[in-house]
């Protein structure tokens, strides 16, 4: 999975808050998902909706604003890569808000960590492989003032994922 500051991806990847009492990006599925009572916002819940138009979008649950920590982002994202791999999607686009209280470089760390260690599977003893990894590139849209600081946490993200590996 290669990593690329900026905007782009088949799947949008929308994050949401619990109590948020509507989105910004798909307002009428996350309306109707609220009601339903299918998707609250808490940390890690993930729902999917893929159309045969190309209209692919993942929701993503954080969790409280005020509660959210590098661990949090972490376990969701890594919830997301395995999401992305599930629907067999090449590419994905995440938006990457200003966290309150939270480094912009260790945000974007912690969600490629989460990303990457999604597509891991101890395989060495198998003959055939069963964990294909599909996705290609996400594209992670920051702030313009926070760019550098997201390629430095994406290569950090890289290199230790690579050593874990």
């Amino acid at each position: 999975m290669n990593i690329i500051i900026g905007k782009g991806g088949q799947v949008e990847v929308i994050l949401a808050y619990k109590g948020d009492e509507n989105l910004e990006k798909a307002p009428e599925l996350y309306s109707y998902l609220k009601e339903k009572e299918l998707f609250k916002g808490n940390s890690g819940e993930i729902f999917s909706d893929f159309s045969y138009d190309g209209n692919h979008k993942i929701l993503v649950g954080l969790g409280e604003k005020e509660k959210i920590t590098f661990e949090s982002l972490r376990k969701a994202f890594y919830k997301v890569g395995q999401e992305l791999m599930k629907l067999k999607a090449e590419t994905a686009g995440i938006t990457v808000p200003k966290f309150k209280d939270l480094c912009s470089k260790k945000t974007a760390q912690a969600i490629c960590e989460g990303l990457l260690q999604s597509e891991y599977s101890f395989e060495k003893y198998l003959t055939e492989k069963k964990v294909k990894p599909t996705v290609q590139e996400v594209y992670l849209d920051v702030l313009p003032e926070k760019e550098a600081r997201a390629l430095a946490g994406i290569e950090e993200a890289n290199v230790l994922i690579e050593g874990i590996f």
